[in-house]
């Protein structure tokens, strides 16, 4: 089945910060691949197979259709999974606590 891939805006702000984070630590030449590799990660693992990732669990989301993804073992990609599209809502740091990160 083939759907639709949604970028929202939340998550193209959050990996912004991210990769602008990276560059103080790691340079900004290899932190400017962050966004490409977790975009290649979304087209290759994510939407082929949406349903393989866990459901997000948060005390505030009940939606079973809200899924998390784990990148490079520090990064979480929230996103939506429905018949026509993959809403992708989020990426964070797995330090951060998931009831503070926003959908």
């Amino acid at each position: 089945m083939n759907r639709e891939l949604v970028l929202r805006e939340r998550f193209l702000d959050s990996l912004l910060e991210i990769e602008a984070y990276l560059s103080q630590y790691i340079g900004s030449k290899k932190a400017r691949k962050f966004p490409n590799d977790v975009i290649g990660f979304i087209s290759d693992i994510i939407v082929p197979n949406p349903y393989a990732f866990v459901q997000y669990e948060s005390r505030f989301h009940e939606n079973f259709n809200i899924r998390r993804a784990v990148f490079k073992k520090n990064y979480c990609i929230v996103y939506e999974v429905t018949d026509a599209k993959i809403d992708i809502l989020n990426i964070y740091h797995t330090s951060r606590d998931p009831d503070e990160v926003l959908l």
